[in-house]
């Protein structure tokens, strides 16, 4: 007579963190930076923030001026990230 086993798997990561910058912008900035650090992604004001586009932001952030950088670490998370990618494809 065969007999069935229920095998359970464990998730392989844990949900994403939850980060609330309350509008910091260098909040913002050192939770992108440990996203890259830690290669684990999160979730900034409520938008999950993957590696790759931590990457992207703090690539094209590097490469303008402190002028554009303090208005780009103004913006919501989710149109930082938009607005890094539409940059990065120039």
């Amino acid at each position: 007579m065969q007999t069935f086993r229920t095998v359970y798997f464990e998730p392989e990561q844990d949900a994403p963190r939850t980060r609330q910058t309350h509008d910091s912008p260098q909040l913002k900035l050192e939770y992108l930076q440990e996203i890259i650090k830690d290669k684990a992604s999160a979730r900034i004001d409520g938008v999950v923030i993957d590696v790759c586009s931590a990457q992207i932001v703090l690539q094209a952030y590097s490469g303008v001026g402190s002028g554009l950088q303090r208005r780009l670490l103004a913006m919501p998370v989710e149109k930082i990230v938009n607005t890094c990618s539409k940059l990065m494809q120039r």
